[in-house]
């Protein structure tokens, strides 16, 4: 290799946080066996570009369509041809917050799941309003295992 790595944990990703590096050995033993054309199409909407494409990595591993975008602006112009089935979104972003993008996905694609993460304790009061105002979405909390996130998703692919 020359010069440094991007991403200097490229070969061990870690997940929105995750204290401990996983190979990717083991998370493709793990992860792997979906069929590709019953995969859910997740978009991915972290401005930590780091954080976004690892969970979007860690995803397409388990067999899943994704997306990754790095602020909620381009999240909807990359959710017009992409179609998602699932938004999975941080909440605090610069620009367009998290909350701000679910608002506008459920105007606009009304049957994609939103999902919302957070590691932030100080955002209670902007899911509290969203709440209040209608918007319906689940919140996960970061740092989130990756088997449980593929869990969830996949949970949440079957109308759970």
């Amino acid at each position: 290799m020359v010069g440094p790595s991007l991403f200097p944990f490229a070969d061990y990703p870690v997940i929105a946080g995750l204290p401990a590096p996983v190979h990717p050995a083991v998370m493709q033993a793990a992860f792997s066996g979906r069929p590709a054309e019953s995969a859910l199409r997740v978009l991915v909407v972290d401005d930590d570009m780091r954080i976004a494409d690892t969970i979007a990595e860690v995803l397409q591993l388990a067999g899943f369509d994704v997306k990754a975008a790095y602020s909620g602006e381009s999240a909807l112009n990359l959710a017009r041809s992409f179609q998602p089935d699932c938004l999975l979104s941080d909440v605090v972003m610069h620009g367009m917050n998290g909350v701000q993008l679910a608002q506008t996905m459920q105007q606009h694609f009304p049957e994609t799941r939103i999902v919302l993460m957070s590691g932030q304790a100080g955002v209670s009061n902007i899911l509290d309003q969203a709440l209040s105002q209608g918007l319906e979405f689940e919140l996960l909390a970061k740092p989130i295992h990756p088997r449980k996130l593929i869990d969830h998703l996949r949970q949440t692919g079957n109308g759970g």
